[in-house]
């Protein structure tokens, strides 16, 4: 349920402009303050309904849990003090609660100045500079953990142009500019109090309760869910539980809790920036027709995210910080942990383009695009879970494993918004109705061909069941080509003293062919998540840093391929399927009255 969720903006800003020449050098010189803030008050969730479900015939380790070893592959039936009495195979359940709660604000500032100097006729500069303060709230009352003060986000830029002839008929130009992102509320509601997540596991015996009379002080009796959540190695969480584990999913990063085990937030962290630079050339080959090309190269430097450790009881606790670096890869090292990976997330593009300008009632555009997204790092939207938007808590670095494959390779490759090849046109033409005055029709399209995105097989690794590459990014080749044609149709009527009204009819055609072209395939081959016997060498002294580390070296690619294919029902029919595919057409009418 929603009880509420109520943001509201404030803010206040202020711009100033001079215009001058210097020595036959005009300058246009403008600068600004901006000051920023959004309150947030949320209460959302089901904590106190919860989500059950029941898993027939399979045990809590297959389910995700922690289990020994005697039960890893047989449910096991305990008396109240937890001792094992008999094996059974009846199966497992779960309870899922989560509740998002709490009032938090932010505050930011930022100032700016630039100067736009004309040298003669043919060049012109643009240099500026943009200054940010910034603090992040909290939700739990705790004081806010996370502040930038204005020499931590400085972000200078540059651009310029130049005419290569008199005419003006062609031009080079180019800019390149740090670019500093404000930290969204998901990270703060997340990870400083708001969201509680909690799953605990437990078995269902013969003698047990119907299964529709679950509830969740039956699950977890007497526990009081403190932080960090239980996993004990006999028995139950607490006394009258039947939960066997609880995972806590939402360690508070600005936590009281001083241990290498609660969250934390990296005091040297550095905000996200992200350098960028662009050249082009531009030239008019005959009356309104223009060829143009451009290169672009975006690369980011640095990422804010929760990275995330195993505690003993397998529970996630995450640093606010730059994954990979910093109190991150300090941590891992502390805990023994060999390896860790950094986000990337580099883009550059060539594009060329023929525009026709407007004239003789009609115009349009063809350009075409190659380019490249690499690396392992989407950005505030996840492409390797399906969009997710989650900006700062997305799953890329939640535990140490994610961000390689079983290889023992970090897992950069093109990620999976890359089109390599993509071609656009668009263009209208304007029907006046032998030179009417009062009746005017648009006829306009846009066309595009798109390359396919990549597709990886993904196997769900140990306890969390958190899917990870199998090969790396694209084994699976890519989906087919994406095409769609839009078309639409706006007829307008001027009517009134000096036409002064106009009403306008439009029909708008999405999708016009009915194209059904596929857009994503289902690319997890596990139909369950890897037992103990599998991610570690040695099941016998496997640990969660034990098997992390083999991973990281490639010593379980072997281990995962054979279970694969050991038994039919641990791989999903439907892997290498579609399951995506692009949208229907869609028509839609509207009506305008303009005055």
């Amino acid at each position: 349920y929603t009880a509420k969720d109520v943001s509201v903006r404030s803010n206040v800003e202020g711009d100033f402009s001079y215009f001058g020449s210097f020595g036959g050098v005009r300058n246009e010189i403008k600068g600004g303050y901006q000051w920023f803030r959004i309150k947030n008050d949320v209460d959302s969730g089901y904590k106190d309904r919860g989500i059950i479900r029941f898993y027939e015939g399979y045990s809590i380790q297959d389910i995700g849990a922690i289990s020994e070893p005697t039960c890893a592959t047989n449910p096991c039936q305990r008396d109240a003090n937890g001792n094992i009495l008999n094996p059974l195979y009846i199966g497992a359940g779960e309870l899922i609660r989560f509740q998002t709660r709490g009032i938090g604000q932010n505050t930011n500032q930022s100032i700016y100045v630039q100067d736009k100097i004309q040298i003669g006729r043919r060049i012109t500069i643009n240099a500026g500079v943009r200054f940010e303060s910034e603090d992040l709230p909290s939700f739990n009352g705790t004081a806010p953990p996370i502040k930038f003060g204005w020499g931590d986000k400085i972000a200078p830029r540059i651009g310029f142009a130049v005419g290569l002839n008199e005419a003006g008929t062609a031009k080079i130009w180019g800019s390149y500019g740090k670019f500093y992102d404000r930290l969204k509320f998901e990270l703060p509601r997340g990870s400083f109090g708001g969201d509680f997540y909690r799953w605990d596991h437990f078995e269902l015996f013969p003698a047990g309760p119907n299964w529709r009379t679950y509830t969740i002080p039956q699950i977890i009796g007497t526990y009081t869910d403190p932080i960090g959540g239980n996993c004990p190695i006999n028995g139950f969480i607490a006394p009258g539980a039947i939960s066997r584990c609880q995972y806590d999913y939402r360690i508070a990063s600005n936590s009281a809790i001083a241990t290498i085990y609660s969250g934390q937030v990296d005091p040297n962290l550095k905000p996200f920036q992200q350098d960028e630079f662009t050249v082009g050339f531009q030239q008019e080959f005959a009356r309104n027709y223009v060829v143009g090309s451009r290169f672009t190269w975006k690369d980011v430097k640095s990422a804010v995210e929760d990275a995330g450790i195993l505690t003993p009881d397998g529970s996630e606790a995450y640093i606010i910080g730059n994954p990979g670096s910093g109190l991150h890869l300090q941590t891992l090292q502390t805990l023994g942990y060999t390896k860790s990976v950094k986000p990337q997330r580099n883009y550059r593009a060539i594009e060329v383009s023929l525009d026709r300008r407007l004239a003789n009632n009609f115009y349009f555009n063809v350009n075409y695009t190659w380019s490249r997204l690499f690396g392992n790092y989407s950005g505030l939207a996840s492409s390797d879970e399906n969009g997710r938007t989650s900006p700062g808590v997305n799953r890329f670095f939640d535990l140490p494993y994610i961000g390689w494959t079983y290889k023992g390779q970090p897992d950069n490759g093109l990620l999976a918004t890359d089109r390599t090849h993509v071609v656009n046109s668009y263009g209208a033409y304007i029907f006046d109705w032998m030179g009417s005055r009062t009746h005017s029709t648009d006829l306009s399209y846009f066309t595009t061909f798109q390359s396919g995105t990549p597709q990886s097989t993904l196997v769900a690794f140990h306890s969390t069941g958190t899917p990870i590459f199998l090969n790396g990014r694209g084994d699976m080749g890519r989906t087919e080509m994406l095409t769609q044609t839009d078309f639409a149709v706006s007829h307008k009527y001027k009517f009134g003293r000096d036409s002064r009204f106009t009403f306008a009819a439009d029909l708008n055609i999405l999708n016009l062919f009915d194209e059904a072209n596929v857009t994503s395939l289902s690319t997890t081959l596990s139909a369950v998540n890897l037992p103990e016997t599998v991610i570690c060498v040695n099941p016998a002294t496997c640990t969660n840093v034990q098997a992390i580390n083999e991973l990281t070296n490639g010593l379980l690619y072997t281990n995962a391929i054979n279970y694969m294919n050991g038994a039919l029902n641990r791989k999903t029919v439907a892997y290498g399927n579609a399951n995506g595919y692009q949208g229907p057409r869609s028509v839609r009418f509207g009506f305008r009255l303009m005055f």
